[in-house]
C-alpha cells in the first residue's frame, strides 16, 4: 500500500479488495515487479510479476479521495 499512496497520494482509505488471483507462490529472494494502474478516482488494479511470470493481481478500492 505504501507504493500505491506514493504514486497516487489523493486517494482515501482502502476499502476493500476485490478479484484477487494468486497464480504462484513467491519464494524467499525474489524479485517482484508491481505495476498500478489507476482505473478511476477510487479504483487501482495490481499486478505483481517475477521475470515474466503472474504471481497475483487484483483491484483495490478506495474509500474516496482526501481533500
Amino acid at each position: 500500500l505504501r507504493e500505491v499512496k506514493r504514486q497516487f497520494p489523493e486517494l482515501g482509505c482502502l476499502a476493500r479488495v476485490t478479484r484477487v488471483k494468486f497464480k504462484r507462490p513467491l519464494r524467499p529472494g525474489e524479485d517482484v515487479v508491481l505495476t498500478l494502474e489507476k482505473k478511476s478516482d477510487v479504483q487501482v488494479v495490481f499486478h505483481m510479476t517475477t521475470g515474466r511470470e503472474p504471481c497475483a493481481s487484483g483491484i483495490l478500492h478506495f474509500a474516496g479521495s482526501s481533500s
